[in-house]
């Protein structure tokens, strides 16, 4: 008796939302490989003072906040923040928005105008920066990169680099690490006159230096240089052990030098 064959189980099917999902956690990484070619989001974290019609595109589908320098692609006509395109051609992704394969991108002049006349408040406005202007005008008054010699103008809660260590602080703090804290700043021994950075003096060279004080050994109170420590400590410090003038001739008394008659 011959026997039967049974019927190949049909494939799976693949959920209907599974290019979705994948649509999605694409958008989640170009999202934060956006935020981090950028020294804060792709866009402006700000607020409109006064919204701009619905009509007009005013958020970037892939940071989320108000569009800053926006560039148009050819496939869907969207508009994206030009640091955020950016990272979608260099990493060979499809488009955001309709997923072509194939676009170009160039700036949305038009867009740019109308957006750029809004009035917005400062994305600092919670930290106490009071500024409001064009959104044309707000990448002027953040100076988020500086030139060199700008490092001070603009938003001063603005985070912008130490010029020695290049560690992050808010502008109006700034000056004062340079001056008084970074430990990279330049510096001068105030012994002897060696310049140097103020980390390497403090840790390198005034153990070492020959005219940095040094407190005496014996506690007297006195901070001699360090060249001359030995001297002081044989010849002058109170409190030295000294012997009798007379030991030669036998006496055996030993006092500080301050109490031996």
């Amino acid at each position: 008796m011959a026997t039967q064959l049974k019927p190949p189980k049909p494939l799976p099917r693949k959920k209907s939302n599974e290019f979705s999902e994948r649509a999605k956690q694409k958008k989640d990484s170009l999202q934060k490989e956006a935020r981090r070619r950028s020294r804060s989001r792709g866009g402006y974290d700000c607020e409109y003072i006064e919204q701009p019609p619905k009509y007009l595109q005013s958020e970037c589908p892939i940071c989320l906040v108000v569009l800053r320098d926006p560039h148009q692609v050819s496939c869907c006509g969207n508009s994206f923040c030009r640091v955020c395109i950016d990272v979608v051609q260099t990493s060979s992704s499809p488009c955001p928005t309709c997923n072509n394969d194939s676009f170009s991108v160039f700036l949305d002049k038009r867009l740019q105008q109308s957006l750029y006349a809004f009035h917005v408040s400062c994305p600092h406005g919670k930290e106490g920066c009071q500024w409001t202007g064009e959104l044309g005008e707000l990448g002027k008054h953040l100076n988020e990169r500086p030139r060199e010699g700008d490092q001070l103008v603009g938003c001063e809660f603005v985070k912008v680099e130490c010029i020695y260590c290049t560690e992050p602080f808010q502008r109006y703090s700034v000056s004062d690490h340079q001056v008084r804290d970074c430990n990279q700043r330049p510096f001068s021994c105030d012994f002897c006159g060696y310049q140097s950075i103020y980390e390497n003096i403090v840790r390198k060279h005034w153990p070492v230096c020959r005219y940095c004080p040094v407190p005496c050994p014996n506690d007297c109170g006195v901070y001699p240089e360090r060249q001359n420590l030995e001297h002081h400590v044989d010849k002058d410090c109170s409190l030295t052990i000294v012997s009798c003038d007379f030991h030669y001739a036998g006496c055996e008394v030993q006092l500080p030098r301050k109490d031996m008659p």
